[in-house]
């Protein structure tokens, strides 16, 4: 929950996009498995412009849970933004 609310403050409440993406990295590193991280540093990093690394994360997350629509959501905007 701890890095949940971290993520969620660097991008709501202080746009600091780069401070969201590192607590993203620490939230994969404990928490391997999980999928929201992932997704998570997708979505910051497209806004950063970089595509080629979102696609990445967005992927890791589509692995590790294929059933979400976010996921599906997240993955069909980095495609697009690649003109894929």
């Amino acid at each position: 929950m701890r890095f949940w609310i971290e993520v969620n403050y660097y991008l709501a409440a202080t746009g600091e996009l780069e401070k969201a993406a590192q607590a993203c990295e620490q939230w994969q590193q404990t928490y391997p498995r999980d999928y929201v991280p992932y997704g998570n540093a997708g979505f910051i990093l497209a806004i950063l412009g970089n595509q080629e690394k979102a696609l990445e994360e967005v992927r890791e997350s589509f692995r590790l849970q294929p059933n979400d629509e976010i996921t599906y959501n997240n993955l069909v905007s980095v495609f697009t933004n690649l003109n894929r």
